[in-house]
Parts: structure tokens; C-alpha cells; sequence
């Protein structure tokens, strides 16, 4: 005979959905304040409670339509619009403004650096990328490489080149 959850239990699985935050959770579902750490961990080691937080999810990733193929494909957006979004360095001289350059005479662009990272993060989470997992690295000097340097090495990592 299949053990149901008690109310307390089922509401428990209701408000983790809320936030993912087991003793927060806890403490909505009725838990006492003092205990709600522990009740969390006991609650999320039960297989039954288990169970009804993975279903839930499931249902609700069926609803809203967003599954890791979604994660992914958002996460390539994200780090495109990131490296697309340059704009030129802009530096007085005199009464006028004109684009800054580096000691090449390389014309100077910034862009979300981070938002572009990040992006690339989450793409590297969701699949195998060679060079992750032979623990090569790229090192770029994101704040003075100019854009064609930064598309010549993206075009690099999307052949696989070693070098």
C-alpha cells in the first residue's frame, strides 16, 4: 500500500515550488521557524516528497514550455546580443568627440563582457565542449581586444581549432 503524503507535506511541495528554498518552504507550510532547516532536508531526503517536487516541476515545465533545450537555446541569445552590442569608445579631444583607439591605432569598443561570459557559461553547463573537458582555456583581454580579435577567436572555438 503506496504511504500518501500528509497535508502539511503536500503543502510543503507546493511552496518549495515557489522558490526553490526548503526552509522557507517549511515555514509557509505551517513547520516551526526553529526547526525549519532540518524539517527542509528531512523533507527533500523523503522519496515520497521527492517524488511530488519532480512531478511538479515536470508539469510545470509542460505548462510553461521551458525545458533545457530552451535554457540553451536563450543562453546562445544572451551571449550573441552580448558580443553584438559594441559600442565605439567615445574620448574628447578638443571640442569634439572622436573614437578612442589602443597603442595599435586599433579602434576601441565596449560590450557586456559579463552578460557575454555568462552566456557562454551556461551554454558550456548544458553541453560537452571539448575544450572543457580536456581543461584547455582561453585567456582574452576583453577590455582592450578589439572586435575583430574577439570574432577571430570565437570563429576559432566554433571550428575547434587547438591554437
Amino acid at each position: 500500500m503506496k504511504k500518501k503524503l500528509t497535508p502539511k507535506q503536500k503543502l510543503f511541495v507546493e511552496e518549495y515550488l515557489i522558490d526553490l528554498c526548503a526552509s522557507k518552504a517549511c515555514i509557509r507550510a505551517g513547520y516551526s521557524a526553529k526547526t525549519a532547516t532540518a524539517a527542509g532536508s528531512r523533507l527533500l531526503a523523503n522519496v515520497k516528497v521527492k517524488e511530488k517536487i519532480d512531478e511538479a516541476k515536470a508539469a510545470r515545465s509542460q505548462v510553461v514550455k521551458i525545458d533545457a533545450e530552451y535554457v540553451l537555446k536563450q543562453s546562445v541569445k544572451l551571449h550573441e546580443r552580448c558580443m553584438s552590442e559594441a559600442s565605439p569608445v567615445m574620448v574628447r579631444q578638443g571640442k569634439d568627440w572622436v573614437q578612442d583607439e589602443d597603442e595599435h591605432g586599433n579602434k576601441l569598443f565596449k560590450f557586456d563582457a559579463s552578460g557575454a561570459a555568462k552566456g557562454l557559461e551556461l551554454i558550456g553547463k548544458h553541453i560537452t565542449v571539448q575544450s572543457f573537458n580536456e581543461k584547455k582555456s582561453l585567456t582574452l583581454d576583453l577590455e582592450n581586444a578589439t572586435t575583430e580579435e574577439l570574432e577571430a577567436e570565437l570563429a576559432a572555438l566554433k571550428r575547434g581549432d587547438d591554437e
